[in-house]
């Protein structure tokens, strides 16, 4: 990105924060979980004690082992997350499903079930190195399942497949306690107009310094053992 700044002067950065998981040699998620303290470490334990305990079986499905009917249900589930608002989601059934025919190497199905019937999804996409997520949605009201489903199952698929880093998407603070940790961004933006511009580079700056503490204070909440 330095070489794109000195390239285009005229673009501005904007400096951001995410919260990804990184593999630190854990080798299983028993070994990440013992690199944590001992009340994290029972707090998740609980989450995924409960989601059993309501009668909810994980599934992860790879490829070509998502079948269409699968996919029909992963996008009922999408579309409940956006109804849920008031809305439809931005993305249509044609979409996924021309995803699946051209990349299904890509693709990772979390399919949460109820007595053998399919209930929630999470779809994520993973790369040589990293698993993207998650597009997510639920049929039922689950204590813990979005966590085990979106953010657990996702952990356990890295460790076992190799992968060493989890980026599950933007926001989200409650995933500091559950071993995503903060990442500095930074995104380049063009504005034609020269006041326009330097008003909002203004503002980057600023927002830079605030976002450098945030980052700080965020690293300090995660809940690993020193």
């Amino acid at each position: 990105m330095d070489g794109w700044l000195a390239a285009r002067p005229t673009l501005v950065v904007r400096h951001g924060v995410q919260f990804q998981w990184q593999d630190r040699g854990y080798g299983d998620f028993a070994g990440f979980l013992a690199a944590m303290t001992s009340k994290r470490r029972k707090a998740i334990r609980r989450e995924r004690r409960l989601v059993a305990e309501q009668g909810l079986t994980l599934h992860r499905l790879e490829g070509e082992a998502i079948g269409a009917e699968d996919l029909a249900h992963f996008y009922r589930c999408y579309e409940i997350t956006y109804l849920e608002r008031g809305r439809h989601g931005y993305l249509n059934l044609d979409f996924f499903q021309r995803l699946h025919r051209t990349l299904p190497e890509a693709l990772v199905l979390v399919q949460a079930r109820l007595k053998g019937r399919p209930v929630a999804a999470a779809l994520c996409l993973q790369g040589s190195r990293t698993l993207y997520g998650r597009y997510w949605g639920s049929e039922v009201v689950a204590d813990s399942l979005h966590f085990e489903a979106c953010y657990y199952q996702g952990i356990e698929h890295c460790l076992a497949r190799g992968l060493t880093r989890f980026d599950p998407g933007t926001q989200g603070e409650h995933k500091l306690s559950r071993g995503f940790a903060p990442h500095r961004l930074r995104s380049l933006h063009y504005l034609a107009d020269p006041g326009l511009r330097a008003a909002v580079a203004r503002f980057c700056d600023e927002e830079q310094r605030h976002v450098a503490a945030y980052s700080r204070i965020a690293e300090q909440a995660l809940p690993f053992r020193a």
